[in-house]
């Protein structure tokens, strides 16, 4: 068996990153229109966040942070050219431009980064493993210790063209709800990733 690739299977906890911090947070929350009404919806969805979140205690400032953890190839994160996916229900009607401009970059070397939470984005997701190209996967869980990818997510993983990434903690609890709040938050955390607005590919 070929383990040459092992090494990108392995967990790496706590990750921290100065562009990923309460205030980027606050940002997705405040920019939905739903939450934007009043402070009273905001402070609500920061505490139904905040259950969720994986905080990390920073040693180096004594402070408390927020942490990331992921598993896969770590070079995908650094890689200069990186675009995100977000797609919108404005944007329906456009979607096969955006589906296409996201592949055709990819296609020349850009790393897409996405939540992949809706259909359409999961679509882009099928093709992009299809044809092998890499991604960064923002994940709706958290990893248990001895989480790994499954399926295609697994191969693509161990030959280096994927990185799924978690700012959440583990929960052994079922099926645990996706909710809007944190639906927000992991798109917050692709335009972080790819330092992209949602709207790149219009332009």
């Amino acid at each position: 068996m070929d383990n040459s690739f092992s090494t990108y299977l392995n967990i790496h906890c706590n990750q921290r990153s100065k562009s990923w911090n309460s205030e980027a947070i606050m940002r997705a929350i405040r920019m939905d229109k739903h939450f934007a009404q009043s402070e009273e919806t905001r402070i609500k969805a920061w505490d139904v966040i905040g259950e969720r979140l994986n905080f990390s205690v920073d040693n180096t400032c004594g402070g408390i942070t927020l942490g990331i953890d992921y598993v896969g190839n770590k070079e995908l994160l650094f890689a200069e050219e990186k675009v995100s996916l977000i797609c919108h229900r404005a944007d329906e009607p456009l979607f096969m431009q955006q589906a296409q401009t996201v592949l055709d970059a990819a296609r020349h070397g850009c790393i897409v980064v996405s939540a992949f939470i809706s259909q359409k984005e999961r679509e882009v997701k099928k093709l992009l493993m299809q044809e092998a190209l890499p991604v960064i996967e923002i994940m709706g869980e958290g990893f248990s210790a001895q989480y790994h990818p499954f399926g295609a997510s697994y191969d693509a993983c161990k030959a280096g063209r994927l990185v799924q990434m978690s700012p959440w903690t583990f929960s052994s609890q079922p099926e645990r709800k996706l909710t809007r709040e944190m639906c927000l938050v992991m798109n917050e955390l692709s335009r972080v990733v790819s330092k992209t607005p949602d709207d790149w590919w219009k332009r």
